[in-house]
């Protein structure tokens, strides 16, 4: 029994020993570097039995980190969350980082471009940028509006009084434009009115560029052609001819257009009393000189020519076929455009295409009138539904010079000469009838 009992103790303590040793070594997931770092008692300690530590990590466990190194005693591991944190925050750093070097690019590209363009000497309006036009629409864009219409107000009170220092003009604004006159108020408000109603008209015809300018137009309406004639020699420089009463110079620093009210300052008449007597010989162009026209008709036509010549090197025909058109429309019962019609009947009468080629080339063999009568005829054909949808790009066509008509004909309606003059020219004998 003794032998007995001492074999079992025996047994006792070599089974612990067994039992500890299987304890130690490393199963599934266990955090084996911490045992070997770890003495027994203290590895028991930290994990007592029947715990499972397979593959979870306590929340102050300590683990190597990414070099392989133990944190010191007293500082707690980075935690998953942490470390996902740092990376969004770096993430995050890198993609800012990549923004702003993208707008530098970006920035950097449209200064190429700007560059480029300047080089160039082209803007998207077709003003060149070393132009002094555009020099000085980029020095009035710096502007205020209100310091640019007292600029205005400054010169055209200067030229007035350069053309007349003993009248003081009365000053009426619009969106558009600026009118000097001594007109009756209701007229110069009627002014205003069909001003800006032709500034829709030529955006419409010619294209949203004809009309972007940064500075509002001074129309100038005298009472009497004295004065008209004094503005034309101190302002313009130039003589003109008895049979013209209105001028404008879009290119100029404050821009204007000047015209000779047919009614000499006076208040309109009521429409009933304006009424012609029948002629019994009905020769009714035996009336006198500019009593056909009226304030709105003239400024409707001197804008519109005003606004062609001032794009490039635009045609005289077509300066004054546009400007004829839009007044045609404001005033269509005037005696002045069925004179420019009968004129283009008479030219079609006697050789439309070769009468109509000399009168758009403006040779010195060709009256002003004759020019006119012609472009007029041009301008209402190409008005027509079937080409007027086209008619902006044929005036910015045209505008490189009366030289380019072959090529504008052939790129904007895909025809050639020939085919252009036989067709206004039956389109003339057809609305204009013929000579019989």
């Amino acid at each position: 029994m003794s032998l007995n009992l001492r074999s079992q103790v025996v047994r006792s303590p070599l089974f612990t020993v067994a039992w500890l040793a299987l304890v130690a070594l490393p199963f599934g997931n266990a955090p084996t570097s911490r045992a070997r770092d770890l003495g027994l008692q203290d590895f028991l300690a930290a994990y007592p039995g029947g715990q499972d530590f397979g593959g979870l990590q306590e929340p102050d466990m300590q683990v190597p980190d990414e070099n392989g190194d133990i944190p010191q005693p007293g500082r707690r591991a980075r935690s998953r969350s942490a470390a996902t944190k740092k990376a969004r925050r770096t993430t995050a750093k890198d993609a800012a980082d990549s923004a702003e070097k993208t707008k530098k690019s970006a920035t950097a590209a449209t200064t190429t471009k700007d560059t480029a363009a300047a080089k160039s000497g082209s803007t998207a309006t077709g003003i060149s940028t070393s132009s002094p036009e555009q020099v000085r629409r980029n020095q009035l864009a710096r502007i205020s509006p209100k310091d640019r219409e007292q600029k205005v107000d400054a010169a055209g009170r200067d030229r007035w009084k350069q053309t007349n220092p003993k009248l003081t003009p009365e000053i009426t604004h619009g969106e558009h434009f600026v009118l000097f006159s001594n007109l009756p108020k209701d007229r110069a408000a009627n002014a205003i009115k069909v001003a800006e109603a032709q500034f829709g008209q030529l955006k419409r015809l010619l294209g949203a560029p004809a009309t972007d300018w940064v500075e509002k137009v001074s129309l100038y309406v005298f009472n009497n052609r004295k004065d008209f004639v004094e503005f034309a020699r101190t302002i313009e420089n130039r003589e003109v001819d008895a049979s013209v009463t209105s001028s404008g110079n879009l290119t100029v620093p404050q821009p204007y257009v000047v015209i000779v009210d047919p009614l000499a300052g006076k208040k309109e008449e009521p429409a009933a009393s304006r009424r012609k007597p029948r002629s019994k010989r009905g020769n009714e162009k035996e009336a006198p000189a500019g009593s056909d026209r009226t304030l709105a008709g003239l400024l409707a036509e001197t804008l519109g020519e005003s606004k062609v010549a001032a794009q490039g090197k635009s045609p005289r025909w077509l300066a004054y076929g546009v400007g004829a058109f839009l007044a045609s429309q404001v005033e269509p019962r005037s005696p002045y455009y069925q004179k420019l019609r009968d004129l283009a009947r008479e030219k079609y009468s006697q050789g439309w295409p070769s009468k109509a080629t000399e009168a758009l080339g403006e040779g010195d063999h060709v009256s002003a009138e004759e020019i006119r009568a012609v472009g007029f005829a041009v301008v209402e054909f190409l008005m027509t539904p079937e080409f007027r949808a086209s008619f902006p790009a044929f005036a910015q066509g045209m505008s490189k010079g009366k030289e380019r008509l072959d090529d504008v004909l052939k790129e904007v309606y895909r025809a050639d000469r020939e085919v252009f003059l036989n067709q206004s020219g039956d389109w003339v004998a057809a609305t204009y009838g013929q000579d019989q």
